[in-house]
Formats: structure tokens, sequence, C-alpha cells
């Protein structure tokens, strides 16, 4: 009788042995400790109840023959040269990572991923995958990581041994619909609100926030002082690793101040954004003209604005986009501030500038 030594899909150990069939007739179990397995054409998979430690691991295995066969207890000793895992649970942390653990029989050499690896004392070490940037961010639908690094490892007067250890997790859906990720407010408070998986757990600056049942949220987020903070929101469940959204919002005494301040730096009009759209997606832009039209839903309110700002000619009508519930009458003069955003394609194919507004505020004719 043989065996090997291999991980399960789970990643529990098992024993594969080989009997010869003659032997080991079809129905012939194998026991140690409390696990049991059944021999097929003189295969089998057992199943152990402990882990194999590294090093050679002596173990007595209870044969047991169907009808007058004779049973026995068969003396072996396997052999584990190393182990290697990934670890998932750091996903979990602010600082998403998935860790490969090695442990191998001292005086092993490792190599994860190309880089060599410095086991300590008793043939530990472990090798840390930066993965924050899958957790970090909105998304509206849950996202796969899969991780793969492959090893070598060379055991103290033995053949290397090549593989991968492979990982996989999915990261949950989070999306903040208000305030935008660039807010300016005039109040000492804001409201937070957006969706988050179902079943989901969502902690806003690290305390819990009320779930709805198809996953949204809403909570206001005080803002005792001037100035910027950012409102960190997260959100997972037990099976989807959580994802974090970084809202920055900056409380100001003035819309109307903050906007001449806006209007300091480099900022495009309505034609000079219209030439290249898509290269001028994130740049700074000042809309203001007559508001034609204005829709709220779900804590956005879109407005339609016939822009007289660098417009040669009209009208030049704009798309602005506010991540709060905003109310102006309709012919009233609006400015809003913020950064193009992709073009806004019609029903009917017309391209119509969008701009992403930090803040919005009704000016003079």
């Amino acid at each position: 009788m043989t065996a090997q030594a291999r991980v399960s899909p789970e990643g529990d150990d098992v024993l594969h042995l080989h009997c010869d069939p003659r032997s080991c007739k079809n129905g012939t179990t194998v026991q140690l400790d409390t696990s049991e397995a059944t021999f097929i054409d003189g295969e089998s998979d057992l199943a152990l109840a402990r882990p194999l430690r590294i090093g050679d691991n002596p173990l007595s295995l209870r044969i047991d023959r169907p009808g007058w066969g004779r049973d026995e207890v068969v003396h072996l000793v396997v052999p584990v040269a190393f182990r290697i895992r990934a670890d998932v649970t750091p996903m979990s942390s602010p600082n998403a990572s998935v860790v490969i653990r090695v442990e191998a029989v001292s005086g092993s050499e490792v190599t994860l991923d190309g880089k060599p690896l410095t086991l300590d004392s008793s043939g530990m070490g472990s090798y840390a995958v930066d993965e924050s940037s899958a957790t970090e961010g909105p998304a509206d639908e849950s996202r796969v990581l899969a991780v793969q690094i492959p090893y070598v490892v060379v055991p103290k007067g033995a053949a290397a041994e090549k593989g991968a250890v492979t990982a996989r997790v999915v990261v949950a859906p989070l999306r903040v619909d208000s305030p935008g990720a660039h807010a300016v407010v005039d109040r000492d408070r804001v409201l937070v609100a957006g969706r988050a998986a179902r079943g989901a757990t969502v902690t806003i600056d690290a305390e819990p926030v009320a779930v709805g049942p198809e996953g949204t949220f809403e909570t206001t987020v005080a803002l005792p002082a001037l100035g910027e903070r950012i409102v960190q929101v997260r959100g997972g469940t037990a099976a989807l690793t959580a994802r974090t959204v970084r809202i920055a919002v900056k409380r100001v005494r003035s819309l109307a101040a903050e906007a001449r301040a806006f209007e300091r730096q480099k900022t495009l009009g309505y034609d000079a954004a219209m030439r290249d759209l898509s290269a001028n997606v994130g740049a700074p832009m000042v809309v203001e003209g007559e508001l034609v039209e204005s829709r709220a839903s779900g804590h956005h309110t879109l407005l339609l604005v016939d822009d007289r700002r660098g417009c040669a000619k009209g009208p030049c009508k704009v798309r602005v986009v506010v991540h709060q519930d905003v109310t102006f009458p309709r012919g009233a003069v609006v400015r809003a501030c913020g950064t193009v955003a992709q073009p806004f394609a019609t029903p009917t194919g017309q391209t119509v500038l969008e701009v992403d507004a930090d803040f919005v505020l009704q000016t003079k004719r």
C-alpha cells in the first residue's frame, strides 16, 4: 500500500491511497482516527480529520476487508515537504490583500511570483499581494477577483517542485448616489445615500447604518467644522468581500465665494469642451445659464442648462448632474461648478455635453 498527501478543492488534507486490487477488493474500508473511506479498484481518498504536519508523518491505517477477508493495521510514513495556501481573510481588512502562507522543511528555498521568500527558523513565511484597488471605488455589480501566484520550492537535498497557488473572492457592489465624489455644501450636515448588496452590512465612518431589504441606505453625516473631510462608506456581506467608497465633502461659508475661488483655476467653456469631449473628461468647467428643465431621481437632480459661457453660437445646452436634491424654478439662472463627464447620448443619437457638478447655486441675471 502507498499513500500520497494531497489537498482537496476546499483546502483540506487528503490521503490518496493505492492498494493492489487483489489485496484490497472493492468494499475494503480504511480508517484513520475518525475518518473512513472505501477502496474502489484499488484506489481511495481518505479525508483527514487533522492536517498533516511538515516533515514525516507516521500513520497507522486500519484496513477492514469485506466478508472473511483479513483485517490488519498498516503502518506508513507520509512525508510532507511543504505547504502553500492562499489566505483571503485579510481581504476584509481596510488594506485588502491576499496573503500567501508558506510552511516548509528547514533549509528549503522558496520562490513566489519570481521573488525569493525568506523563511523563519521554523520554516514559515508569507507573501502579501496588495488587492486594495479591487475593493476601492463604486461598482454597481459584484466583481470576481482571481489571483494566481506561481511558486518554486526546493526542499533541502531534493528536487525542485513547481506549481501555482490560486485564490478567488467576490467583491460586493456598492454605490453612493449622494453626495458626489467631490461635494461642496454650505450646511453643517450632508445626506449620504446609496445602494449595497441585498443583506449587506453598511458602515459610514465605521458607524453602522440601517439597510433596506433591497440594499438601499441613507443617513445624515454631521459637518461640525468648515473645510474638507473624507466620508468613508463601506459595505459587504458574509459571502461578498466588503467594498469601500470614499467621498470628499467640503463645507464652506458661502457657495458664491467658493464659485469665485473655483473660477481662479483654468476652466473650460462650452465650445472648448465640445471640441474633444472624450479628451476633456475630468477637466474643470463652469456652466452658467438659464435653467431649461429640471428632474429629480433618487437623490440626483438633472438640470438642463442653456450655457452662455464660452458659447459662440447658441443654444448651448448642457446636462448638469447634481448629486443632491436641489430645487430651482424653471427659467432661473444657475451656475454649476464641476468637471466634464462622459458625453451623454440622447435617444435620437445627439451628443450632449454633461458636467458632474460639485455644487450649484442660483445667480442673478
